[in-house]
């Protein structure tokens, strides 16, 4: 039972709490999620994982949630419902965990102490959240420490454990690896959605981080997975039913991040990094974590990347993005593996999102021209909006996909 309901502008009002910056202290909660707002960054109570908001008077004071410039080690919104807990250490090194799996830790000391009395927890976003319980500890939990306080959670609280407990017989996952920007994400309605794609497919393994309105915690069955909108939805429906079809592809599997209105010059610059560099990197070893069995494991055989559209309104960034896509796919192969191939959807056109698509478009067609291993795939129609597929659209782009990597013999 939840010891408080967050709904609206609600806070919680912690006194006599004083730690520095050197001793750190280490948070737990316990809290059950009915919304989720990711146009803030501000507490746990909207979805965020390792994020914790602390105000003293009208200053948020302390702590400091960000680890690194611009890169926050909790994701905008979690849309499974709950029990999730979560851990939070700050200090010197700061580390943040989901579950028992270190998620990250900081390279900088960026983190404050809780010097004020009474200090504020809470939210001002409007979203919903049962929060059981609470724990605030003095220091710096060691591994021990903080096993013996999940121990305690998982008892009284029932939390899951996570997911990879043990097989004679582990797999190795043939895996996909899905990105880019709101074409890549789907923004065709589900009742578009012809049979067999718009219903559950157990034959391929799917882990969707897909902000705002997705966010896996564990491998399932590739669905087309919606939010309450009725759309989210993209080539994966039919790209994993068709290479499962492949013999040369035993174990399909397929890891999706994509968000929308992202750019390649910041959103998904690895240099930055961008928020969805790092939102595609860290939510992937939270992805490895949750494979079914212990000794499972991914082996990414392909790369598909829809995106271009953000990059077409200002001119700099259309002529940065031959530079630009080189040196994110040089980042994809140092995270995923040399020579990974690397498949574009080339830009559609015409496209009503901005004044400068030829550049873009130009500067695909040199990247795959310059390299083997990369791949352009010519996109499909009828975009009714102008910019986006539609769901027939989505489906014939994803047998394409699957028709060119296994023939390239991804």
């Amino acid at each position: 039972q939840p010891a408080a309901v967050f709904n609206g502008v609600r806070r919680l009002t912690l006194n006599s709490i004083n730690v520095g910056a050197a001793a750190g202290f280490s948070v737990y909660w316990v809290a059950d999620f009915g919304g989720a707002n990711a146009g803030t960054a501000s507490t746990p109570f909207y979805g965020n994982q390792t994020q914790l908001s602390v105000a003293s008077g009208s200053t948020n004071a302390a702590p400091s949630v960000y680890l690194d410039t611009d890169r926050a080690l909790g994701y905008p919104a979690d849309s499974m419902a709950g029990p999730a807990c979560w851990t939070w250490t700050t200090g010197l090194a700061p580390a943040a965990y989901v579950d028992r799996v270190r998620t990250g830790v900081a390279s900088v000391p960026s983190q404050k102490g809780l010097n004020a009395s009474p200090t504020t927890l809470g939210h001002t976003n409007n979203a919903a959240a049962k929060v059981a319980a609470f724990f605030i500890y003095d220091g710096i939990h060691d591994a021990t420490q903080r096993a013996a306080v999940w121990d305690y959670i998982y008892q009284e609280w029932r939390v899951a454990p996570r997911q990879n407990t043990g097989s004679a017989t582990p797999t190795a996952y043939d895996t996909v690896i899905l990105a880019g920007r709101s074409n890549a994400k789907g923004n065709a309605l589900l009742a578009d959605l012809s049979a067999p794609y718009n219903a559950a497919y157990p034959g391929v393994m799917f882990f969707n981080s897909t902000p705002v309105d997705h966010r896996s915690r564990v491998w399932g069955p590739l669905a087309p997975v919606t939010s309450s909108a009725g759309y989210g939805f993209g080539v994966e429906v039919s790209l994993g039913r068709d290479l499962d079809a492949d013999a040369g592809w035993p174990n399909p599997a397929i890891y999706k991040c994509a968000q929308g209105s992202t750019s390649l010059a910041v959103n998904w610059n690895p240099a930055g990094p961008g928020r969805n560099w790092s939102e595609i990197t860290d939510v992937y070893d939270r992805a490895v974590n949750a494979l079914p069995n212990v000794g499972d494991s991914p082996h990414v055989r392909a790369f598909v990347w829809i995106q271009g559209e953000s990059d077409t309104t200002l001119l700099a960034d259309s002529l940065a993005y031959e530079a630009n896509l080189t040196a994110f796919i040089a980042a994809v192969r140092a995270e995923w593996g040399a020579g990974l191939p690397f498949w574009i959807v080339r830009l559609t056109t015409p496209n009503s999102f901005g004044a400068y698509e030829d550049n873009v478009i130009a500067a695909q067609n040199a990247v795959a021209a310059a390299d083997p291993d990369v791949y352009i795939i010519a996109p499909t129609s009828p975009l009714p909006d102008g910019v986006h597929f539609s769901a027939a659209a989505l489906v014939q782009l994803g047998q394409n996909l699957a028709a060119d990597i296994i023939a390239e013999g991804a």
